[in-house]
């Protein structure tokens, strides 16, 4: 989807024909995350908080407000494009496998409450093999995780990664400024920042009943 006028037309002919909150919801969302990362989340942040805006003042506003996100959606690039996700390991290739098992995981997914290995599975998100990484996903889902313990592990994760940051990258300053340098250390501080959003703003969609 590389045509913002052809998208907007789409998205404001499912608003005018009476499709639910839900629907466009899954859309929208359908639609940003068929490029991995988009545009280092912001795409899908900014939906994310367009969604928010409408709870707050009625979805009949939605021919107004979610137009405003498709221009970004369409001209943004997805990880798959960077040689960075795709050597030394295709880190699309690998995401696409396992997210192809998730339904199967989920399904097989022991009946549980109270799954509580979060900091264990927070520690593993911040290793830097992304096989065992998977790994450690699949086999929390098998002993009983929600997709809220991993989102909630996740952005634990990205916490910890934060809190551990020295004092030389200047992450207070990136934070408040919300500076879009693209040397190096900007990159590196605002990324976990992005993913507990992302944990976060699924963990809103679901308990919302839009995703």
């Amino acid at each position: 989807m590389r045509h913002r006028e052809a998208a907007e037309r789409t998205l404001l002919t499912a608003v005018a024909t009476g499709v639910s909150p839900a629907a466009l919801a899954d859309l929208l969302l359908a639609a940003d995350t068929d490029r991995a990362f988009a545009d280092g989340g912001h795409s899908l942040d900014f939906i994310n908080k367009a969604f928010e805006c409408l709870d707050l003042i009625g979805w009949e506003h939605a021919d107004a407000v979610l137009p405003a996100v498709v221009g970004q959606m369409v001209a943004a690039r997805g990880a798959e494009e960077s040689t960075a996700w795709r050597q030394p390991l295709d880190l699309i290739a690998l995401c696409a496998e396992v997210a192809a098992e998730l339904p199967g995981l989920f399904a097989a997914r022991p009946d549980v409450h109270g799954w509580s290995d979060h900091a264990a599975l927070a520690q593993a998100l911040l290793g830097d093999d992304p096989n065992a990484i998977m790994a450690a996903l699949k086999a929390a889902i098998l002993a009983g995780a929600a997709t809220t313990d991993l989102g909630r592990s996740l952005a634990y994760a990205a916490a910890l990664r934060l809190a551990r940051f020295g004092s030389a990258t200047r992450v207070i300053s990136c934070l408040v400024t919300r500076s879009r340098r693209r040397d190096h250390h900007a990159d590196v501080d605002l990324k976990p920042i992005h993913i507990a959003d992302h944990a976060l703003g699924r963990h809103h969609l679901l308990s919302e009943g839009r995703l």
